[in-house]
């Protein structure tokens, strides 16, 4: 894996920051995102976003060990935000927004008769949003963090199976 060190013009970084605001991403996923769309490579988009699911898993493991509940979870929800699009992007399709990656799992969901799903895609997003209201307590944050990281081995296996 390359490291790359970028500085950006102010207007470019604005509107990748607008980006992933809108899609609840740090913003180096979605610059690592424009650069794997760039190849135009499913099967390297697909490698993009499970790397940096396993990349978000780690430091939210770290996060958590330090007994940082509130960085923890949002780095767990942008694992599986990057998990699902993983799978969208073994299909052929690309997520942009918060409102798709919804909307994906949700079908996925319907196709799969897996309400499971729907439920560990619900507490995931909670997480999300327990970074900016910082509502669960720290033992709730925990359980819903291993959720997090059952759902994406969850969807690992639909890549795997093509689903």
């Amino acid at each position: 894996m390359v490291i790359v060190d970028l500085t950006l013009p102010k207007k470019v970084e604005e509107r990748f920051r607008l980006m992933a605001e809108a899609q609840g991403l740090p913003i180096e996923a979605i610059i690592a995102e424009a650069v794997v769309r760039r190849i135009g490579d499913p099967e390297v988009e697909v490698e993009l976003h499970l790397k940096l699911c396993e990349k978000f898993l780690l430091e939210g493991q770290e996060l958590l060990m330090k007994g940082d509940y509130l960085e923890a979870s949002e780095k767990h929800w942008g694992a599986v935000a990057q998990a699902v699009k993983a799978v969208a992007a073994k299909q052929g399709l690309e997520l942009k927004t918060h409102g798709q990656l919804w909307d994906f799992v949700n079908k996925l969901v319907e196709k799969l008769k897996d309400l499971e799903l729907g439920d560990s895609w619900i507490r995931a997003n909670a997480l999300h949003r327990n970074l900016y209201e910082g509502k669960l307590i720290p033992e709730l944050a925990k359980k819903y963090m291993e959720d997090a990281r059952n759902l994406v081995e969850k969807l690992k296996k639909l890549i795997n199976n093509d689903q």
